[in-house]
C-alpha cells in the first residue's frame, strides 16, 4: 500500500521527479519502487542493466540540477535491488 514515504511505479517517466520533490519535502526515509503494480504489489517489471544505469544517471542529475540546495546527498538509487528502488 503506497504511503507518505512508499511510492510504486510501474515505469520510469519524468512524472517521478514530482514524487522525489514531495518526498524531498517529507522528514522521513521514503522509497520509490520502479516495475511494481500500484494495487497489487507485485514486480510487473524489471530492468535490465543498461536502463537500470540510465534511470540512475536521470535521477542523479536531477538531484543535482532540478533541486536547490541541491538533493545530491538525499537521494540514493539501488539499482541492484528487484524492485528498482529509489531512496529519497
Amino acid at each position: 500500500m503506497e504511503s507518505q514515504t512508499i511510492e510504486y511505479k510501474e515505469e520510469f517517466t519524468e512524472k517521478l521527479k514530482k514524487e522525489i520533490t514531495g518526498f524531498l519535502n517529507g522528514e522521513e526515509t521514503a522509497y520509490i519502487y520502479l516495475g511494481v503494480d500500484d494495487d497489487t504489489r507485485k514486480i510487473i517489471r524489471t530492468f535490465n542493466d543498461e536502463e537500470k544505469h540510465k534511470y540512475e544517471e536521470i535521477i542523479s542529475n536531477w538531484a543535482s540540477t532540478s533541486f536547490y540546495p541541491s538533493a545530491v546527498n538525499l537521494i540514493k538509487v539501488h539499482t541492484d535491488n528487484e524492485p528498482l528502488l529509489d531512496v529519497s
